[in-house]
């Protein structure tokens, strides 16, 4: 199993296993790789690098200060194996909000990439374009970017979300407030729109938090998933 876990060189990291390592932002990585837009596609660069690079049969994503926790540890090789026979992907709890998940999203992303992200899923997986038109509607959304999965589950992911995301990326986040649009997009409504459409059979995990500003401690929220919305 490999982890990545995603920060710069100047961030406090958790303290963490050797199935897991660093995957700085501030450093140059030889290959394949999308560091020259780490502003827009944020934790994506370290995704995608993942995908490119890892050959591991489990790979996963998390942050320098967020850490998937299970039965009060650090989710370990043995508990993602574990959990990984009966789920396809292990990822935080799905978060309710005040909101339909398409208001939710403009408001950080703005109306227009918003929109950009919505013809390119139409023009280059328009199956998938009706899931999305009731995904934003739903009153919960799954945060952070970060999972763990089987390197084929990874594989399928990431090529369907770059497919999206790569033709648009320099045409987005052209405000200065909204530079990250990207990467706010496939947290908040991408990954939810690929759940629902392939039914995907997700764990809702525990996130814990490294000591900073937004506090310590499990995620009090989350709702159990069903995303076979259709029914």
């Amino acid at each position: 199993m490999k982890i990545y876990v995603v920060g710069n060189s100047k961030n406090n990291y958790f303290t963490f296993d050797e199935s897991r390592e660093k995957f700085l932002i501030d450093t140059p990585h030889d290959g394949d790789n999308i560091d020259n837009r780490n502003s827009r596609y944020c934790e994506l660069t370290g995704l995608y690098y993942l995908w490119k690079h890892c050959n591991d049969d489990i790979v996963g994503l998390e942050h320098y200060r967020r850490y998937f926790s299970y039965k009060d540890h650090l989710l370990n090789e043995n508990d993602a194996k574990e959990l990984l026979n009966e789920y396809q992907v292990i990822h935080h709890k799905a978060q309710p909000i005040r909101y339909k998940l398409g208001r939710q999203c403009i408001s950080f992303c703005g109306q227009t990439d918003f929109d950009r992200v919505m013809v390119s899923l139409k023009t280059v997986y328009p199956e998938y374009y009706k899931t999305a038109q009731e995904v934003v509607n739903l009153n919960y959304h799954i945060q952070y970017n970060m999972m763990i999965c089987k390197k084929e589950f990874m594989d399928a992911y990431c090529e369907w979300l770059f497919d999206i995301l790569n033709p648009i990326v320099d045409f987005t986040g052209l405000d200065k407030f909204k530079r990250r649009s990207i990467g706010y997009i496939a947290e908040i409504l991408l990954s939810t729109v690929y759940m629902v459409h392939n039914n995907i059979k997700g764990f809702n995990c525990d996130v814990k938090l490294n000591g900073n500003k937004h506090g310590q401690g499990f995620s009090k929220f989350g709702t159990p998933l069903n995303f076979n919305i259709r029914k």
